[in-house]
């Protein structure tokens, strides 16, 4: 489960340090996490292998959310290439 480890994980590490998770599950309780991660100064990145079935537009809605709460969202879909994504973001 996810949201347990990473729960469980990130309350270990210090100030300033960086957290980055790929991931096909962002349910509510991981997504709290992410935020209250980021809330102790920790950056986390979360790079989401996006399911075909979710529509583009909460994605994206769920990427600005996460931005406003400092936690950076790297959207792939599941036959995308990760550098790519991760390169247009730089």
């Amino acid at each position: 489960d996810l949201h347990k480890v990473f729960s469980s994980e990130y309350k270990k590490m210090t100030f300033g340090s960086s957290l980055y998770v790929i991931t096909s599950d962002l349910n509510g309780p991981v997504v709290d996490a992410f935020v209250a991660a980021a809330m102790r100064s920790i950056r986390v990145f979360v790079v989401y292998v996006k399911p075909g079935n979710m529509d583009a537009d909460k994605a994206l809605a769920l990427q600005k959310m996460l931005q406003t709460h400092s936690v950076t969202l790297y959207i792939i879909q599941p036959d995308g290439d990760i550098r790519q994504v991760l390169e247009a973001e730089a």
